[in-house]
């Protein structure tokens, strides 16, 4: 009997360019909508509140923003007909996930694409919003990973708030620094940034969904798992290849991990050990991910890493 060849769940695609969504312009209309977990109703107003001032836009609400099943923001069907409408709408000019938790899974392969590729949007959002992400990408259309409505009327929110208005109202080129730390492996690199929640890349792993190209920078984050569950998932990764291809992984926040004592060092240490084989640039302790300031991430773009002295330089190319 033949040997079977090792599986490699990923696919390497040409180098496309990307379709950066238009920038806002004053009263565009946005919605703010549930496509996975229950959301505070006050939190989210909150942050609705925060948009139309911080961008002088027409917010709107999806129609079963409000709705709670369980622990999901609605039934199923209510909730992709609410993320629908808002992808088929050319009128609506970005999409505001309310919240992450958990609930995309159930609606991803349901989404009819073919009205946001005639009229691309930005969708902001992360955590499970990366399924979402990286089906916009995979159709070569950028998206932003960044906090979410009921999250923008918060107080630790309030400093990124002129950077994601920056990003997504001026053409102005977009980059932000962050400081080096003793656990880097620093690399100058250009590369296409993809990624998001730890978790969320796993399960996407060896699906119609998941897409890597050759040289990508790939960025993770998580949050609320023992460090075991974390090495495993990066293990995980590693198992299917995804080191192989990546150039350059960013690490963002890694918040309320616990069991660093059983593993015998800390999460930076963990993370650094089972990528130690690769020949790849390492960065950690990025600010993105569940916890403040979360800087926003624009996804499916090239971008270029700068190292330097004490810090590295993210820029991010958005122009078409």
């Amino acid at each position: 009997m033949q040997k079977a060849l090792p599986c490699r769940v990923f696919f390497i695609m040409l180098k496309r360019e990307i379709i950066i969504p238009p920038r806002l312009q004053t009263r565009d209309k946005v919605v703010c909508l549930s496509p996975s977990g229950k959301v505070d109703e006050r939190q989210v107003v909150a942050g609705e509140f925060q948009l139309q001032e911080l961008l002088d836009v027409e917010v709107k609400r999806g129609v079963h923003a409000f709705d709670a099943q369980g622990r999901f923001a609605g039934a199923d069907h209510n909730r992709l007909y609410d993320l629908q409408q808002a992808l088929d709408e050319p009128s609506i000019r970005a999409v505001f996930c309310n919240r992450g938790g958990y609930g995309i899974s159930r609606i991803i392969d349901h989404i009819d694409w073919t009205g946001f590729i005639e009229h691309p949007k930005w969708i902001i959002g992360y955590s499970d919003i990366t399924l979402l992400h990286a089906a916009i990408n995979q159709r070569g259309i950028a998206s932003i990973h960044a906090p979410m409505t009921n999250a923008l009327g918060k107080e630790e929110t309030q400093s990124i708030l002129p950077l994601l208005k920056y990003l997504l109202k001026t053409s102005f080129p977009y980059s932000w620094s962050f400081p080096l730390t003793g656990f880097d492996r620093p690399k100058k690199t250009q590369g296409r940034l993809v990624g998001g929640n730890l978790s969320m890349v796993c399960h996407n792993l060896g699906t119609p969904g998941w897409e890597l190209r050759k040289g990508d920078i790939l960025c993770l984050e998580e949050i609320g798992e023992p460090l075991y569950k974390v090495e495993r998932m990066l293990i995980q990764l590693t198992r299917a290849g995804v080191f192989e291809q990546v150039d350059t992984v960013l690490f963002g926040y890694m918040s309320q991990i616990t069991g660093t004592d059983e593993m015998g060092g800390s999460v930076e240490t963990c993370l650094r050990n089972v990528l130690e084989p690769f020949d790849i640039g390492l960065y950690f302790g990025l600010p993105f991910g569940h916890d403040f300031p979360h800087y926003p991430l624009v996804l499916g773009v090239e971008a270029e890493i700068i190292p330097d002295t004490a810090l590295a330089y993210l820029n991010f190319k958005l122009d078409n």
